[in-house]
């Protein structure tokens, strides 16, 4: 029997939500940018045009007498990423035609909502650790999705689910959050150097990557993504500077305990309580996930939408 035409399910008893967790575990965030890294790594490469073969239908490498062909490069991405990305993108191929054919959708409204909730909760995954953030809200869309088809046939009264939103009200109150980038050095008279520099034109980012000291963010280009109260690795002074500032400006030299930094606000969210009514969708597809067994994945739709692949060949 089909997994979405089985009869309707009540949850009778359930386990004790993980609201810590919610909407999104940390291990399925890092589930999304993993594929989507691995993605990239193989966009990139096809960008540069190593499998093109107008030029050099053989060779991509030398290293002294030896040389790398284009097959072998091939046959190595293959080996290393070939099953996961091709995995990656049947299951969002399924995920699509399947919720066409039930004609279940994921609005813009709820895709922000789900945002806020990861950027106050996690920081800025999005923002660090890749590159497209039209990619990062298409992967959060097709989770959303596939939740709703997991879940679609699960029963839970309105009662049960105000009942659960009562007694986790404080987890649907959300922060301010202000996403940042800084750059941090130790003497005073560095700062004053790069807010002059700033003054006059030069960029942000750049100027991040060259002089900043903390190394992690220099790499991203000075960005720390979304900060709130909860986030201690960075001062409360930046909180309450960034609360002044208007988005697209930076700070003057702001003194900290072992150094000075700059701050540029790049965003702000404002603190918000959502209703009941507004987060009710995901609400019930939380407590109706909680009682799943085995991990969030579409490979339980392949069965509906006929799938052969490669690898089916090759286990």
């Amino acid at each position: 029997m089909s997994f979405l035409k089985r009869g309707a399910r009540t949850i009778r008893k359930r386990r004790e939500i993980k609201w810590n967790q919610f909407p999104l575990s940390k291990k399925q965030l890092l589930a999304i940018i993993a594929a989507l890294l691995v993605i990239n790594v193989v966009t990139i490469l096809f960008s540069t045009g190593v499998f093109s073969s107008e030029d050099d239908p053989e060779e991509v490498a030398t290293v002294g007498k030896v040389t790398i062909e284009r097959q072998q490069l091939i046959d190595e991405l293959d080996k290393r990423y070939g099953k996961a990305v091709l995995k990656d993108l049947i299951d969002e191929e399924v995920i699509k035609q399947t919720a066409e054919r039930y004609n279940i959708t994921v609005s813009d409204k709820e895709l922000n909502q789900e945002l806020h909730f990861i950027k106050t909760q996690y920081g800025s995954y999005d923002q660090q650790y890749l590159q497209s953030k039209k990619q990062w809200e298409a992967q959060i869309r097709s989770k959303i999705l596939l939740e709703k088809l997991l879940v679609h046939n699960v029963e839970i009264s309105d009662e049960e689910l105000e009942a659960a939103y009562e007694k986790n009200k404080d987890a649907y109150t959300l922060p301010a959050a202000y996403h940042l980038s800084h750059i941090v050095v130790k003497k005073k008279k560095e700062a004053k150097q790069i807010y002059n520099e700033l003054q006059d034109g030069a960029s942000f980012k750049v100027l991040a990557m060259e002089k900043s000291q903390d190394d992690l963010s220099a790499q991203q280009k000075g960005d720390i993504g979304y900060i709130t109260k909860n986030h201690k690795r960075f001062p409360e002074v930046y909180r309450d500077k960034a609360a002044e500032m208007k988005v697209g400006t930076y700070s003057k030299p702001i003194k900290l305990d072992d150094g000075y930094a700059i701050i540029y606000l790049h965003d702000r969210l404002k603190r918000k309580t959502y209703s009941f009514k507004e987060v009710k969708s995901m609400l019930k597809r939380q407590l109706a996930l909680e009682e799943m067994n085995g991990p969030l994945s579409a490979e339980n739709l392949w069965a509906d939408s006929d799938v052969q692949w490669l690898y089916d060949k090759k286990e």
